[in-house]
């Protein structure tokens, strides 16, 4: 199939329902209007050449002659062809029935070929049917030529262009005018399809596609592909297709598939589940693609993702319990099977519900049967642990109002290695680790919040929250002092907190020593502010005011109640001093001064339970911080610096290390071109200057050489409040793009601490023109050797990033 015009507009719908159903009076284009005695014309407003419709025109380029049956005229036409502006279709022999009385139509179709175009008539009692049709088609059947064909057979091939470009072929077409069925043999078509929010073309090939009255198509041997080419890289090989019409313009068409084989090349083929669609209304692919691969924690590898929509079979009937809007919801469920050959078959079950600005629902179900032994980050013998190893998992957000909605989250596992074994890369993202039942509202400038919250796994350490009510106000002037404004905010909490330990194998204990303990506890924080002008230089004072009440029920032992009042002054002075040159340089600098000192300070003497160390580690005694923010941006050069740096001055405290300066903090980057090289530096570090040691540090340097080469360097180093050193590790990646199809990439790590290599991984992948193929080997410490492999179509892959190496990290 040759090249297809990247606009599928009005003209995608005439290729097909033209060259296969137009004859039905039953179309795929709704809301227009029944034709008028002007039906095709030309619109002189148009600019798109396809909406700038002409009268339909015929002849017979070869000639033709004519018989009589019965009740019948045939007319046998040779070389028929029908234009109308870019539009043609074209056919090698054509075969009209017409009425017995309509013989003169027969005598001016085999008219010569310069044949004018006719005066359209009254469309009679096909006007309902004829309306449904895009005004270019009416203009066709309007036609008296057209207009009294009772049955229409054409041979091939069969061709439809929109300009220079094929849309359409068929080896043979029959239509019966009268009930609207026919069929098409050998059909090529290219429809629409919105797939991972881009539009792909998906080209269909069937032998015999059979042509039902409502405009519908039906194949049961045909192939579908996104490739262009004569030998496509893969295809769907269904045995059940349907074509069903759309009301929409731009993507006219839908296709569902049963009987399904994946077919890559000419090779081996993998069986698929029926495809409502190859994707949904928002663009989400029905078929994500086939992972293969040896790895070192599972053995062989496979995988395959699927997904429907399911708004028919549940996601009405929850949309109508949750209120949702019945014109705007979706309802998908998808299914991801993996064999791990040492472990068996994972199944991953989801179901998303949502309607905008209503509700947002998943839900997660999986599990395998497992005997084998861990190798993850969190390992559960195997006596330990039932055969099947499941999780479910929801997380949902239902709107009650305009900033009023509820969330519910909960995750529940049969064992605590489910999540860091078989879902490593979301558990290290984000454990799912809490249940929870969470109501806010925000109005103005104040919150309120009610929270139920715990763990349903027996093996967590976790704070149980039964309920908590808080209630927030934000920064609200409450009066004036000395001529200026006073600015007051207020956080306040109340609730039944109770907390529990876990196994302390996978869990931690509690840092106080004090176990589970439960208590009521209600805390209250307010802040006044008073900022004012100094009046010289621009620099800016905010004296404040901070206020805290607490009260606990039962202390760490549970035997005595804990009250706390503290109250804290403070004083920041800050300024901002910016300049600008002629070339565009600019430099900004904003530093700041704060004192804080707690003059108030009064306690039980028990001691609370650390159930939010934001409420019950409060620091006391006085502080001073200096702080500075620094801009500085050089086009020309080309430079930037972005770098704050703060350090605290800590004195009058009960602790043994007394009077001392806290860690320095650093965060910034800093981007420029060493040559015709450009690199970007960013660095995040904790200093204690007391012991000259770097308590924290993370470095990443990244270069990029050439246009299609990415180099970075990283360097992570981290100590404990012991300060022993937990970890550090350089890595080192490259990214090179060789070609616009090809990329090749490497990844190393290495822990300066132990002098060993701690994982390697070197990657190719290949963009193809449908399919995206990926070779990963990777070697890890303490796990193996794997080897993965990946094959996509190209609809739906994520995208080539610009910067590729983000998608490594």
């Amino acid at each position: 199939m040759t090249a297809h015009r990247d606009d599928f507009g009005s003209g995608t719908v005439l290729a097909l329902a033209l060259a296969a159903c137009a004859f039905t009076g039953h179309g795929v284009a709704a809301q227009e209007t029944p034709p008028s005695p002007t039906a095709g014309a030309v619109d002189p407003s148009s600019d798109d050449p396809l909406e700038a419709v002409e009268p339909w025109r015929f002849e017979a380029l070869g000639g033709g002659s004519s018989l009589k049956d019965v009740d019948a005229t045939i007319l046998l036409l040779k070389q028929p062809r029908y234009t109308s502006g870019i539009r043609r279709l074209e056919a090698n022999w054509g075969v009209f029935w017409l009425d017995e009385d309509s013989s003169f139509f027969g005598n001016e179709l085999l008219a010569p070929s310069d044949l004018a175009p006719s005066t359209p008539v009254d469309p009679g009692d096909d006007t309902d049917a004829l309306s449904q049709l895009p005004t270019a088609l009416r203009g066709l059947l309007n036609d008296p030529l057209i207009s009294k064909v009772r049955e229409l057979y054409f041979e091939g091939p069969i061709e439809y262009y929109e300009g220079d470009r094929r849309v359409f072929s068929a080896d043979a077409l029959y239509l019966d005018r009268i009930d609207g069925h026919g069929w098409v043999a050998g059909a090529r078509y290219s429809v629409k399809e919105r797939i991972g929010g881009s539009s792909y073309v998906l080209n269909i090939y069937a032998k015999w596609l059979r042509i039902s009255a409502d405009g519908s198509l039906q194949s049961s041997d045909a192939r579908i592909t996104t490739s262009e080419f004569a030998v496509p890289s893969y295809t769907i090989e269904t045995g059940d297709m349907r074509m069903e019409p759309t009301d929409d313009p731009d993507y006219p068409w839908r296709v569902r598939m049963r009987d399904n084989k994946l077919r890559f090349g000419r090779s081996f083929a993998l069986p698929l589940p029926p495809l409502s669609y190859l994707a949904d209304e928002d663009g989400e692919p029905t078929f994500g693609g086939v992972r293969v691969g040896d790895e070192a924690r599972f053995g062989t590898v496979l995988g395959i993702r699927y997904s429907r929509d399911t708004r028919e079979e549940i996601g009405n009937t929850v949309n109508r319990w949750l209120g949702g809007d019945p014109d705007d919801f979706r309802s998908r469920f998808k299914v991801d099977l993996t064999w791990l050959g040492s472990r068996g078959l994972l199944t991953d079950l989801e179901t998303r519900l949502s309607s905008p600005g209503h509700y947002e629902w998943n839900i997660n179900l999986a599990g395998l049967p497992d005997g084998d032994r861990d190798r993850g980050l969190a390992r559960v013998p195997e006596s330990e642990r039932d055969t099947w190893r499941l999780w479910l998992r929801s997380r949902g957000r239902f709107q009650r109002a305009p900033g009023e909605y509820v969330e519910i989250a909960f995750s529940r596992q049969s064992d605590p290695g489910v999540q860091s074994e078989f879902f490593e890369k979301e558990y290290l993202e984000f454990e799912e680790r809490e249940s929870y039942v969470h109501w806010r509202r925000a109005r103005g400038r104040e919150y309120t919040s009610v929270t139920v919250s715990g763990t349903l796994d027996p093996f967590r350490s976790e704070v149980t929250r039964l309920p908590e009510v808080r209630y927030v106000t934000e920064r609200t002037q409450v009066g004036t002092l000395f001529g200026r404004p006073l600015l007051w905010r207020q956080d306040s909490r109340a609730g039944y907190l109770d907390r529990r330990e876990g196994d302390p194998i996978y869990e931690p204990d509690y840092a106080d020593g004090f176990g589970e303990v439960s208590t009521l506890r209600v805390n209250s924080d307010h802040r006044f502010e008073l900022p004012f002008d100094l009046g010289r230089g621009g620099f800016r004072a905010i004296p404040r005011v901070d206020a805290n009440f607490a009260g606990w029920s039962d202390d760490g032992l549970e035997e005595d109640e804990v009250g706390r009042a503290l109250a804290t002054a403070a004083v920041r002075v800050t300024n901002s001093f910016w300049r600008g040159t002629s070339d565009r340089s600019r430099v900004e600098l904003a530093p700041w001064i704060e004192a804080r000192s707690v003059f108030v300070e009064e306690t039980s003497t028990a001691v609370p339970a650390v159930f939010d160390p934001d409420v019950e580690l409060r620091e006391s005694g006085d502080f001073v911080e200096l702080g500075l923010r620094t801009r500085y941006t050089a086009p020309r050069a080309p430079f930037s610096l972005d770098l704050e740096t703060r350090m605290t001055r800590a004195s009058d405290q009960d602790t043994p290390e007394g009077d001392r300066w806290l860690p320095v903090a650093v965060l910034g980057s800093i981007a420029s071109e060493w040559g015709l090289v450009p690199w970007r530096l960013e660095h995040d570090g904790r200093y204690d200057t007391n012991t000259g040691r770097t308590r924290f540090s993370r470095s990443t340097l990244e270069l990029f050489p050439r246009e299609d080469v990415d180099i970075d360097v990283s360097f992570s180093m981290g100590r404990d409040a012991a300060d022993t050193k937990l970890f550090e590790a350089v890595t080192i990646g490259a990214l090179y793009r060789f070609t616009p199809k090809w990329d090749i990439y490497g990844r190393q790590s290495w822990s300066l601490a132990g002098q060993s290599t701690l994982s390697n991984e070197i990657g190719v992948r290949r963009y193809g023109h449908d399919l995206l193929f990926e070779l990963e080997l990777r070697r890890r410490t303490g796990e193996g050797s794997s080897i993965g492999i990946s094959v996509k179509p190209l609809f739906s892959a994520r995208k080539r990033s610009e910067r590729r190496l983000d998608a490594f990290r």
